[in-house]
């Protein structure tokens, strides 16, 4: 196999992610109540990309942090319509960046939760298989000392984007990518 530059790296995990959004989803509707719950991410020490065949195949690349699902949220499942694929970015692979989202979960109404994480790239993903609509907004926060951008997507349809940069600014970095696939 040949060897692959970060962006070709890069590139390829973005077309893996959005074929993987184009097979995805489900339905929903209901409240969005809060929670936090912080997973323990890092970033990715693979070289290059590798199958992992514990989680049906993703690929890890330098860089790439993929959150986990918690325990009883709906995994990313690309034999349905739709995955939700949050995606941040940010300029190193050192500075921490707090992530609030919406989780959904099987047969209930979604929660908001709160993660860290460190990129360049972090990704989410899930499917809306609980029983919120997708008129309700869905939270996608992401905070940092540093510059930042964030984009979500409902299988091909980006729902939001937003960005900060600041060249030599200290203080603190949010973006807002919250909304719904009817916006």
């Amino acid at each position: 196999m040949p060897e692959l530059r970060p962006t070709r790296t890069l590139l390829a995990v973005s077309s893996l992610l959005a074929a993987a959004a184009l097979l995805t989803g489900c339905t929903s509707a209901g409240p969005v109540t809060a929670e936090t719950t912080p997973p323990a991410v890092t970033a990715s020490p693979t070289p290059t990309p590798t199958p992992d065949s514990s989680d049906g195949g993703t690929l890890a690349a330098p860089g790439l942090t993929v959150v986990p699902t918690v325990d009883g949220d709906c995994p990313a499942d690309p034999s349905e319509f739709g995955v939700v694929t949050l995606v941040v970015t940010t300029n190193d692979d050192t500075t921490p960046i707090e992530i609030e989202y919406t989780a959904f979960r099987p047969g209930a109404d979604p929660v908001v939760r709160t993660t860290q994480a460190v990129g360049p790239v972090v990704v989410l993903m899930q499917s809306d298989c609980g029983t919120q609509t997708a008129s309700e907004p869905w939270t996608f926060t992401a905070s940092a000392s540093d510059s930042l951008s964030c984009t979500m997507t409902f299988g091909s349809k980006r729902v939001a984007s937003d960005d900060y940069y600041a060249e030599g600014s200290t203080d603190e970095a949010t973006v807002d990518c919250s909304g719904h696939p009817g916006m």
